[in-house]
Protein backbone atom coordinates (compact mmCIF):
# COMPACT_ATOMS: atom_id res chain seq x y z
CA UNK A 1 0.00 0.00 0.00
CA UNK A 2 2.97 2.47 0.50
CA UNK A 3 4.59 1.29 -2.60
CA UNK A 4 4.24 4.95 -4.25
CA UNK A 5 4.87 6.33 -1.19
CA UNK A 6 8.44 4.37 -1.73
CA UNK A 7 9.18 5.28 -5.45
CA UNK A 8 7.91 8.84 -4.45
CA UNK A 9 10.93 9.50 -1.47
CA UNK A 10 13.31 7.25 -4.08
CA UNK A 11 12.37 10.02 -7.00
CA UNK A 12 13.42 12.27 -4.17
CA UNK A 13 16.86 11.13 -3.72
CA UNK A 14 16.48 8.78 -0.88
CA UNK A 15 18.30 5.59 -0.54
CA UNK A 16 14.94 3.58 0.28
CA UNK A 17 14.37 0.25 2.05
CA UNK A 18 11.19 -1.49 1.74
CA UNK A 19 10.30 -4.40 4.82
CA UNK A 20 7.52 -6.93 3.49
CA UNK A 21 6.52 -10.02 3.51
CA UNK A 22 5.47 -10.98 0.08
CA UNK A 23 8.52 -11.37 -2.62
CA UNK A 24 6.89 -10.56 -5.53
CA UNK A 25 5.57 -6.60 -4.24
CA UNK A 26 8.98 -6.30 -3.34
CA UNK A 27 11.11 -7.31 -6.24
CA UNK A 28 8.11 -5.21 -8.22
CA UNK A 29 9.72 -2.23 -6.17
CA UNK A 30 13.40 -3.24 -6.61
CA UNK A 31 15.32 0.06 -8.07
CA UNK A 32 18.80 1.98 -8.25
CA UNK A 33 17.17 3.28 -4.64
CA UNK A 34 14.73 1.22 -3.49
CA UNK A 35 16.36 -1.73 -1.87
CA UNK A 36 13.30 -4.66 -0.64
CA UNK A 37 13.91 -6.47 2.78
CA UNK A 38 11.84 -9.29 2.74
CA UNK A 39 10.97 -10.34 6.28
CA UNK A 40 7.90 -10.60 8.87
CA UNK A 41 8.01 -7.45 11.00
CA UNK A 42 6.68 -9.60 13.74
CA UNK A 43 9.31 -11.92 13.75
CA UNK A 44 11.40 -9.37 15.65
CA UNK A 45 14.77 -11.15 15.44
CA UNK A 46 14.33 -11.68 12.43
CA UNK A 47 13.41 -8.07 11.80
CA UNK A 48 16.25 -6.89 14.12
CA UNK A 49 18.89 -9.04 12.22
CA UNK A 50 17.31 -7.39 8.65
CA UNK A 51 17.58 -3.73 9.73
CA UNK A 52 21.31 -4.34 11.40
CA UNK A 53 22.04 -5.48 7.76
CA UNK A 54 20.50 -2.52 5.57
CA UNK A 55 21.97 -0.39 7.92
CA UNK A 56 25.46 -1.93 7.52
CA UNK A 57 24.99 -2.20 3.45
CA UNK A 58 23.57 1.82 3.09
CA UNK A 59 24.31 3.58 6.33
CA UNK A 60 21.71 4.63 8.85
CA UNK A 61 18.03 5.54 7.88
CA UNK A 62 17.66 9.31 7.81
CA UNK A 63 13.87 8.75 7.95
CA UNK A 64 11.53 5.71 8.56
CA UNK A 65 7.71 5.61 7.60
CA UNK A 66 5.99 2.26 9.24
CA UNK A 67 2.75 0.68 8.60
CA UNK A 68 3.07 -1.13 11.82
CA UNK A 69 -0.40 -2.64 12.97
CA UNK A 70 -1.45 -1.15 17.02
CA UNK A 71 -1.73 -4.20 17.82
CA UNK A 72 2.07 -5.13 17.36
CA UNK A 73 3.70 -2.28 19.67
CA UNK A 74 7.09 -4.36 19.95
CA UNK A 75 8.07 -4.27 15.95
CA UNK A 76 7.40 -0.77 15.98
CA UNK A 77 9.92 -0.40 19.29
CA UNK A 78 12.50 -2.94 17.28
CA UNK A 79 12.35 -0.62 14.08
CA UNK A 80 12.51 2.80 16.68
CA UNK A 81 16.01 0.74 18.09
CA UNK A 82 17.34 1.04 14.75
CA UNK A 83 17.02 4.90 14.39
CA UNK A 84 19.58 7.24 15.57
CA UNK A 85 18.45 9.13 17.59
CA UNK A 86 16.34 12.44 16.24
CA UNK A 87 15.09 10.58 13.52
CA UNK A 88 11.78 11.10 12.30
CA UNK A 89 9.58 7.77 12.63
CA UNK A 90 6.27 8.30 10.60
CA UNK A 91 3.63 5.25 11.64
CA UNK A 92 1.06 5.12 9.31
CA UNK A 93 -2.47 4.39 11.23
CA UNK A 94 -5.62 3.50 10.00
CA UNK A 95 -8.99 4.04 11.01
CA UNK A 96 -8.52 2.14 14.20
CA UNK A 97 -5.18 2.37 14.98
CA UNK A 98 -3.63 3.96 18.09
CA UNK A 99 -0.05 5.54 18.07
CA UNK A 100 2.77 4.48 19.58
CA UNK A 101 3.76 4.98 23.73
CA UNK A 102 6.40 7.01 24.09
CA UNK A 103 9.71 5.87 21.69
CA UNK A 104 12.55 7.63 23.29
CA UNK A 105 14.54 9.78 21.37
CA UNK A 106 12.60 9.31 18.22
CA UNK A 107 11.07 12.02 16.18
CA UNK A 108 7.65 10.21 16.45
CA UNK A 109 5.18 11.17 13.95
CA UNK A 110 1.52 9.71 12.98
CA UNK A 111 0.28 10.13 9.65
CA UNK A 112 -3.87 8.89 10.39
CA UNK A 113 -5.65 7.47 7.87
CA UNK A 114 -9.55 7.80 7.01
CA UNK A 115 -12.05 7.38 3.83
CA UNK A 116 -13.03 9.52 1.63
CA UNK A 117 -16.60 9.79 1.76
CA UNK A 118 -17.99 6.04 1.95
CA UNK A 119 -15.14 4.51 0.66
CA UNK A 120 -11.30 3.53 2.00
CA UNK A 121 -8.35 5.15 0.65
CA UNK A 122 -6.68 3.81 -2.54
CA UNK A 123 -2.92 2.98 -2.24
CA UNK A 124 -1.93 6.28 -4.20
CA UNK A 125 -4.05 8.35 -2.11
CA UNK A 126 -2.32 6.77 0.97
CA UNK A 127 1.01 7.08 -0.53
CA UNK A 128 0.41 10.95 -1.67
CA UNK A 129 -0.91 11.45 1.92
CA UNK A 130 2.46 10.00 3.26
CA UNK A 131 4.51 12.23 0.99
CA UNK A 132 2.60 14.94 1.91
CA UNK A 133 3.11 14.84 5.51
CA UNK A 134 6.97 14.23 4.88
CA UNK A 135 7.00 17.12 2.74
CA UNK A 136 4.98 19.45 5.86
CA UNK A 137 6.84 17.26 8.66
CA UNK A 138 4.17 17.32 10.08
CA UNK A 139 3.36 15.64 13.65
CA UNK A 140 0.01 14.37 13.52
CA UNK A 141 -1.20 14.23 9.80
CA UNK A 142 -5.11 13.09 8.50
CA UNK A 143 -5.58 11.58 5.14
CA UNK A 144 -9.22 11.64 4.04
CA UNK A 145 -11.22 12.41 6.62
CA UNK A 146 -12.04 10.45 9.88
CA UNK A 147 -14.96 8.61 11.62
CA UNK A 148 -16.60 11.24 13.63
Amino acid sequence: MLAGASRGLAERGHDVSVVARGAARLDALRSDRVTPIQVDYTDLDALDAALSRAVAERGPFEIAVCWIRSWEPESLRHVASALREGTPLYHVLGTTGTPAAELPGIDYRVVRLGRRGSRWLTNDEISSGVLEAIDREAADFPVGERDP
